[in-house]
């Protein structure tokens, strides 16, 4: 932790100034120091505009990418790729996003069939992987990048996981009606318009008994990752929306057709 309290706007000079986002002991004391002052409330979104925003998600989202796709490499080359995965630095996190997903979806459904397609795995889809080993589902993942999926393919084999990884744009995947939960991954589609319209995508394919589990954030969580808009939950009807507090990032936003 940083020896002196910094604001959003140091911790914003900071990762912009940083020449590459490949993992580095400097670029990931720079991220886990941001996210630890976002969890202790020791920054505030206010004090950033729309395009410092934009800039700052962009970058972790970037930094994100890479730490994901070194770390999932390293399990694919592993003796022992499960061990290997469980050394992954927010492993834990994603196990309590996972359960806090899944018991939400659970309160939601009465009878819930263990079909999912994830929407914007990246090269380590660590939430699909979960929801499989841990949960019993049969998963499908997609991403519009094709080195990510090519390393998700790769890695489910070394983990001997049974799982279809495709390369598809979210906004014009097809198949969305072969499944009975859609997990959309957090910041789908580069803008506010392109994350409408994988929405309204999903909506003309699915029917009633479809459950969508949004990933989003609320509060300061915000300065990491953009929300679900409100435009996309005036599509359908939530169900449940529940917010973490603790080291927890993301929010859960459960919805149906309506």
């Amino acid at each position: 932790m940083s020896s002196t309290r910094m604001s959003l706007q140091d911790h914003y000079n900071r990762i912009e100034s940083l020449k590459k986002l490949k993992p580095s002991s400097e670029v990931n004391r720079a991220f886990s120091e941001l996210v630890e002052d976002i969890i202790r409330e020791n920054v505030c979104i206010e004090e950033f505009s729309a395009e410092q925003l934009q800039v700052l998600r962009q970058r972790c989202g970037q930094a994100e990418f890479q730490l994901e796709k070194k770390w999932s490499e390293k399990i694919i080359n592993s003796e022992k790729p499960f061990e290997t995965l469980k050394e992954f630095p927010y492993f834990q996190n994603y196990i309590k996003l996972s359960a806090f997903e899944y018991s939400t979806l659970v309160e939601c459904c009465n009878d819930l069939e263990k079909t999912a397609v994830f929407v914007g795995g990246g090269p380590l889809p660590l939430t699909a992987i979960i929801f499989a080993e841990r949960y019993g589902f049969d998963i499908t993942v997609i991403d519009r990048d094709k080195e990510a999926v090519k390393t998700s393919q790769k890695l489910f084999e070394a983990l001997d996981i049974d799982a279809e990884v495709k390369q598809s744009d979210a906004e014009t995947f097809q198949n969305y009606n072969r499944f009975s939960t859609i997990h959309v991954a957090s910041m789908v589609g580069e803008t506010r318009d392109e994350e409408l319209n994988v929405f309204k995508n999903i909506r003309a394919q699915i029917d009633q008994h479809t459950h969508i589990i949004g990933r989003t954030v609320h509060g300061n969580r915000k300065i990491l990752y953009r929300p679900v808009s409100e435009n996309v939950k005036n599509l359908f009807t939530v169900k449940a929306e529940r917010r973490p507090s603790d080291e927890i990032i993301n929010s859960t936003c459960i919805m149906t057709k309506n």
